[in-house]
């Protein structure tokens, strides 16, 4: 009677052993079955970020509705131990509407004609049950006229102050009237930017955003393909121009 109780106990445990494996294996031949989609969305979702540049205003609407639009929720990611290492939707919006509040903040000396997202690679691992950790890496490639804000994700970023790397004669050398007739373009790298997603009603969204936002690399072109040169365009010499000149004569 003893034997037939370990040998019944014995099958039972036997049966939850293969029942797990079954529910591991099976998840995680779902979870690459949806590796493809995480990274059609998350192409799609820079492309969307790309092309809001275009219509962008000093209120940041473009920027806001492409993160309403492809931002979930997650409670996890947005309880408030978790709040210093990831960044949540409502945080990337406080973000846009921050650094646009400034009255030099504005986006009437220019504007971006073109704008598309090239992206170098995309890294998916499972994070969890519908949830995944993605590392993608890509270029924003623009064509500018004048002094404007660029968003690549995370906030809007003045181009010719990321991308002056002669000097840096701050936010008054850019408001010389000389500013919005400089035609160039551009390209900004963000490296291993960090995302988490969440499956949610079936579709993948971004629920956090991590590290990699912030390590931007930022190069300018005059429209024949050499680097560009700010302080030429706005009739500054060298002296003024590390002197921190506004260069307004």
């Amino acid at each position: 009677m003893k034997t037939k109780r370990i040998n019944r106990g014995l099958i039972l445990g036997a049966a939850v052993i293969v029942a797990l494996g079954g529910y591991i294996l099976f998840d995680e031949l779902s979870f690459k079955s949806n590796k493809d989609d995480i990274d059609t969305s998350v192409r799609e979702y820079l492309s969307e970020i790309a092309k809001s540049n275009i219509s962008a205003t000093a209120d940041g609407e473009s920027w806001k509705k492409v993160i309403d639009d492809n931002w979930g929720y997650h409670s996890f990611y947005d309880s408030a131990y978790q709040r210093w290492e990831y960044r949540t939707a409502d945080a990337v919006n406080e973000n846009i509407t921050y650094n646009m509040s400034d009255t030099l903040h504005t986006k009437d000396l220019g504007e971006i004609t073109n704008c598309t997202a090239r992206v170098q690679s995309v890294s998916v691992k499972k994070e969890g049950p519908d949830l995944a950790a993605v590392t993608v890496s890509y270029y924003i490639d623009f064509d500018a006229r004048g002094n404007v804000y660029l968003f690549g994700g995370d906030y809007p970023m003045n181009v010719m102050m990321e991308g002056d790397s002669d000097t840096d004669f701050g936010e008054a050398g850019f408001a010389n009237d000389k500013v919005k007739d400089i035609e160039y373009k551009g390209t900004i790298f963000f490296p291993d930017v960090s995302l988490k997603m969440s499956r949610e009603d079936g579709q993948w969204k971004i629920v956090a955003g991590g590290s990699g936002g912030d390590m931007t690399s930022t190069q300018l072109f005059e429209k024949n393909g050499e680097p560009l040169d700010i302080g030429a365009h706005l009739g500054l010499d060298k002296s003024m121009k590390q002197d921190g000149g506004d260069g307004n004569a």
